[in-house]
C-alpha cells in the first residue's frame, strides 16, 4: 500500500464512524491567536482530517472550533477541573448533562462524534450504573455518536471498557509503550482508539531534539531523576533516548517526527493519531509525511531500544516493550 493511500485509508472508531490516519488535537486552539487557530482548522480539512478532539478543560477551545468555518466532527470531554465545574473533578450525572449542553452550545452545531470522560479515576470509578444509563440515553437521543473515556493506563482502560465504553483515547508513543496491551485489548473487542501524545509533548520533533541536545550540553545542572505523576523518571535518560531515536530515524531516511507518527499509527489497535500543533504551517508539514508502516528493520531497532538498559543504571527496563517508557516519561 502506498504512503498516500495509507494516509487516506479510514478505520472505524465506532460502528458507523470511520477516521483517516490523522486527527487534530485541540488543546492548544483556545490559547493561541484565533486567526491562527482557524487557519489550523482550515488546513486540517485540506489535508483530510475529519475530527478534532477537545475538552471542557481546554479553555476556549470548543468555542474556537464552533466559530470556525471548517466542516469537522468533534470529540469532546468532561469531568476534568475547569470553569464549568468550579475547577474540580466532577464526573456526576448532573454535571455530565450540564457540560454536554454547554459543549453543544459552544460548538454551534458541529456534530459531536464522541463524548468522553476526561481522565476518570480508576478507584472509585465514576462509571456507576446511573451515569452509564444516562450516557446511553443521550447517545440514543442523538446528542453524540458514541461515549468513551480518555484514559492513561491499561487498568483505567479496562475499567472503562467494562462499563461499556464504545471508544477510548490512550497515550502511546516511542517513549511510552506500556499501553500496547490496552490497544491490543481494544483491537480484540472491536473498540476504536484515538492515540494521544504520539509526539511525546514535542520531544519527538526537531525542536525537541534541539532542546535535548542543549540540555545535555550541561548535564551537571540537570536532575538525574524527577518525580512525575507519583513516579520517578530518569530525566537525563529521557534526553539520551530522544537523541538515540533521532539517530535511528536518520538511519532509515526519515525525520523523527515522521517515525514517531508512523510508529503510533500502526500499533495494533490504533484507529487514528491525534496531532497537536500551534501553527497552520506545522500541521501542513505533518500532512506531507508518508504514513505507511515502518520498515521491518526500523521496527526491530525500536523494539530493541525499548527493551534496552537504562543508561544511568544499567538495569533492564522491566517488561520490555510493554512497559518501556514508564521510567522515562510518565
Amino acid at each position: 500500500m502506498s504512503a498516500a493511500s495509507e494516509t487516506a485509508r479510514r478505520r472505524p472508531l465506532f460502528p458507523g464512524f470511520e477516521l483517516p490516519a490523522l486527527s487534530l488535537g485541540g488543546a492548544a486552539l483556545g490559547g493561541i491567536d484565533r486567526r491562527e487557530a482557524h487557519a489550523i482548522l482550515r488546513v486540517a480539512v485540506e489535508i483530510g482530517i475529519a475530527l478534532v478532539d477537545t475538552s471542557s478543560a481546554y479553555g476556549m477551545s470548543e468555542s474556537v472550533i464552533g466559530h470556525a468555518p471548517a466542516a469537522l466532527s468533534v470529540a469532546t470531554k468532561y469531568g476534568n477541573p475547569c470553569e464549568r465545574n468550579g475547577e474540580r473533578n466532577d464526573y456526576s450525572a448532573a454535571h455530565c448533562v450540564d457540560s454536554l449542553y454547554a459543549s453543544i452550545a459552544a460548538l454551534q452545531g458541529k456534530p459531536i462524534a464522541c463524548f468522553q470522560l476526561h481522565s476518570p479515576p480508576e478507584c472509585p470509578s465514576p462509571f456507576v450504573p446511573a451515569l452509564v444509563d444516562l450516557l446511553e440515553s443521550l447517545r440514543r437521543a442523538g446528542k453524540f455518536g458514541a461515549w468513551g473515556a480518555s484514559v492513561h493506563t491499561v487498568h483505567g482502560g479496562q475499567v472503562a471498557l467494562g462499563a461499556g465504553a464504545q471508544m477510548l483515547q490512550v497515550p502511546y508513543n516511542l517513549l511510552q509503550q506500556e499501553n500496547a496491551a490496552l490497544l491490543a485489548i481494544c483491537l480484540v473487542r472491536g473498540v476504536g482508539v484515538l492515540v494521544q501524545s504520539s509526539l511525546c509533548q514535542g520531544w519527538m520533533t526537531q525542536q525537541g531534539v534541539r532542546a535535548a541536545r542543549l540540555l545535555l550540553s550541561a548535564p551537571h545542572r540537570l536532575p538525574a531523576r524527577l518525580l512525575c505523576h507519583g513516579s520517578e523518571i530518569g530525566f537525563i535518560d529521557l534526553l539520551h533516548r530522544v537523541i538515540t531515536l533521532e539517530e535511528i530515524a536518520k538511519r532509515h531516511g526519515m525525520r523523527l517526527q515522521e517515525m514517531a507518527l508512523r510508529f503510533s499509527l500502526h500499533a495494533p489497535g490504533a484507529t487514528s493519531v491525534l496531532v497537536q500543533v500551534r501553527t497552520a504551517s506545522q500541521l501542513r508539514e505533518i500532512g506531507q509525511h508518508g504514513l505507511a508502516p515502518l520498515p521491518h528493520e526500523c521496527t526491530l531497532e525500536l523494539i530493541a531500544l525499548a527493551a534496552s538498559t537504562e543508561p544511568s543504571t544499567g538495569k533492564l527496563v522491566h517488561g520490555g516493550q510493554a512497559t518501556a517508557g514508564r521510567k522515562l516519561w510518565t
